[in-house]
């Protein structure tokens, strides 16, 4: 399977043993020990061989090993060169089924009877096996936020019920004096809102200053992302027109005399 190239060459069969020892980087290898130059053409002395130094002939696209790391320098070397234990081959096939694994074995088994076979997996597989922690701690972290959704939705209904209430006679009041039912609507609302803008503002602030550990925690989240937050603020500002609309008709329905007589 051809390697995307970024700059220089590819392995070629030329690359044997016999030839000059070469290699590929990618590019955070690149921009640590070559910053704003060209990688290609550099020396590279790898420990573990004989002290002769490896030319790098191209340099690659980074590969993430895992989601919450950032890809580490990574040089790669021609097994013509540079002998391993063990390998991993690639395949790209549309059929990754139990009958492909088997055609695998046995087209490696033509080759070398002897060479033994540890595990063939498919990419998804290992995709899966990668995801599950982070699949895992994101759905008890869904649950939380969604019983955190709840909970402020209750709350929010419960503090609106009770400032209507306190306010039972100044309703009254304003209804008598002229005031409509859309009207004590409108009002309890936008209260309700007022409320929640500050809450939310509140919020905001406090996320400002944990923004840096919340990079740490979840992978591909900016400290300050604007898409978040907006969208934050939607939803918190949906749940507390939902939360304030009963008690709010509720208030609209308040008899003026019935209102005025309480004491």
């Amino acid at each position: 399977m051809d390697i995307p190239i970024l700059d220089g060459r590819n392995f070629a069969d030329a690359d044997d043993a016999d030839a000059q020892p070469v290699t590929i980087v990618n590019e955070s290898f690149a921009h640590k020990y070559w910053p704003g130059e060209n990688a290609v053409g550099k020396y590279i002395s790898i420990l573990r061989e004989t002290p002769v130094p490896r030319r790098v002939v191209g340099v690659v696209g980074n590969v993430r090993a895992t989601i919450e790391d950032e890809p580490p320098p990574a040089m790669y070397v021609c097994y013509k060169q540079m002998s391993f234990p063990s390998m991993q081959i690639v395949l790209l096939r549309r059929d990754a089924s139990g009958s492909a694994r088997a055609q695998i074995r046995q087209a490696v088994q033509s080759v070398d009877p002897e060479q033994p076979v540890d595990y063939a997996t498919s990419m998804d597989e290992i995709v899966r096996s990668a995801l599950d922690p982070w699949r895992f701690a994101l759905s008890r972290l869904g649950g939380l936020a969604s019983l955190a959704i709840v909970l402020t939705g209750v709350g929010l209904f419960a503090v609106v019920s009770y400032l209507i209430r306190e306010r039972t006679k100044e309703l009254g009041l304003r209804m008598a004096i002229g005031a409509s039912r859309s009207n004590i609507m409108n009002l309890v609302l936008s209260q309700s809102l007022k409320l929640a803008l500050l809450g939310t503002g509140i919020g905001m602030a406090l996320t400002f200053a944990v923004g840096r550990l919340m990079t740490s925690m979840v992978y591909a989240i900016r400290p300050n992302d604007p898409l978040i937050f907006l969208m934050v603020a939607i939803l918190v500002g949906a749940i507390s027109i939902l939360a304030a609309y009963i008690p709010a008709r509720r208030a609209a329905r308040i008899e003026p005399l019935v209102a005025l007589r309480e004491q």
